[in-house]
C-alpha cells in the first residue's frame, strides 16, 4: 500500500520506540533522539535497531542522527537539526540481512563475551562502518604513530566521571594485567587510552618506551566527563573531538590484546572487534572477568536481557 503524506495517515505509518527513537514506516527512516555521550547514543540506536526488529520485523534503510547528538553540535546545527549520521558513519543495505529471531539487547554494563556476535556483527556491518572522514584520521594516526595492530596491547582506562554507574578497578590492575602480557609477548607495545591524565602517566613512567598513546586525545585531571568540556578546554570542535573519538575506538579494536573496562566505549570497542577473542575485561564491580565470574554473571543476569 503506497504511503500517504496527510496527518491521519502518517501517524499510522509512525512506529514509537521505547529509547527514544521513532520510525517512519513509509520512508524507513530512523530517527533516534538520545543526548549522551558518543557511545551511549550509538547502544542506544541498537537497542532502536532491535526493538524494531523484533517488533515490526523491520530492518531501516537510513538512520537519521538530527534529533541526537546534541553534545557534538554547534548551535547552528542544532536550530537547523543537521542529520549528524553521515558525519560519522555510512550505510551497507543488505535487504536480506536475517538475524536471530530474539536477539538478547545488547548490555552495555554486561560481560561482553556474551554478545550475541552472530546478529551484532551484521548490525554493525549494515550500519555502522566509518565514514571517509573518520577513516582518513585513523589513517593518519596509524602513519603517525607506525603502529601494528597486531603487535599492540591496548589498554582502556575510563575514568572522570564513570565512578557514578560502575566500580572502577585500580589502574595498577590494568597495568599489572598489561606487564603480564608484555612478558609474555615482548615484541609487542602497550598503548594507553584513558581520559585520566594521571593514568596516562602511570603507564609511561611504568612501561617506558614500551607505551604510547594518542597525543591527539584530550585528557584532564577533573571529574568531568571529557564529551561534556568545552571546545576551549578540548582545543578542537566537538565534532573534530567526535570524529577523533571514533576512528580511536576502532582503532582499538584492531589490536592483538585488549584490556578493557565496562561501559559505552568498551562496549564498541568489542562490536567493531566483532568478538571478545584476546579481550581482558573489568567488570561492572570492578574486577577482572575470569571464567568462574562469568558463569555467575549468567545465574545472576542471563545471557542478555531480552527486549
Amino acid at each position: 500500500m503506497k504511503c500517504q503524506k496527510n496527518t491521519e495517515s502518517h501517524n499510522k505509518s509512525v512506529v514509537a520506540l521505547s529509547h527514544e527513537g521513532q520510525f517512519e514506516i513509509c520512508d524507513k527512516v530512523l530517527y533516534c533522539g538520545h543526548n549522551g555521550g558518543f557511545f551511549s547514543n550509538c547502544t542506544v540506536t541498537l537497542w532502536n535497531l532491535t526493538e524494531l526488529y523484533h517488533k515490526q520485523n523491520l530492518m531501516p534503510s537510513r538512520i537519521d542522527f538530527s534529533r541526537a547528538f546534541s553534545f557534538y553540535r554547534t548551535q547552528a546545527e542544532k536550530n537547523k537539526e543537521v542529520d549528524l549520521y553521515p558525519f560519522f558513519f555510512k550505510t551497507n543495505i543488505n535487504d536480506s540481512i536475517k538475524l536471530r529471531k530474539r536477539i538478547s539487547k545488547v548490555d552495555h554494563h554486561g560481560i561482553y563475551k556474551f554478545i550475541d556476535f552472530f546478529s551484532y556483527n551484521l548490525l554493525i556491518k549494515q550500519y555502522f562502518e566509518l565514514s571517509e572522514p573518520v577513516l582518513k584520521i585513523q589513517n593518519m594516526l596509524k602513519e603517525k604513530y607506525d603502529i601494528e595492530p597486531s603487535r599492540t596491547i591496548a589498554v582502556i582506562y575510563r575514568g572522570t566521571d564513570k565512578h557514578r554507574e560502575v566500580k572502577i578497578a585500580s589502574p595498577e590492575l590494568y597495568l599489572r594485567k598489561a606487564k603480564k602480557l608484555l612478558y609474555y609477548n615482548p615484541n609487542n607495545k602497550v598503548l594507553i587510552q584513558t581520559d585520566d591524565i594521571k593514568v596516562r602517566d602511570l603507564f609511561v613512567d611504568s612501561l617506558g618506551e614500551k607505551c604510547f598513546f594518542f597525543q591527539e586525545m584530550p585528557v584532564t585531571d577533573g571529574a568531568t566527563a571529557i564529551h561534556e568540556l568545552n571546545e576551549e578546554i578540548l582545543q578542537m570542535s566537538k565534532m573534530q573531538f567526535a570524529r577523533l573519538l571514533l576512528s580511536v575506538t576502532h582503532f582499538l579494536s584492531k589490536s592483538n590484546y585488549i584490556i578493557n573496562y565496562t561501559g559505552n566505549m568498551a562496549l564498541w570497542i568489542c562490536l567493531f572487534r566483532g568478538n571478545s577473542e584476546n579481550v581482558f575485561q573489568f567488570d561492572r564491580s570492578g574486577k577482572l572477568v575470569k571464567s568462574w565470574q562469568q558463569m555467575v554473571h549468567v545465574l545472576k543476569y542471563g545471557l542478555g536481557s531480552s527486549l
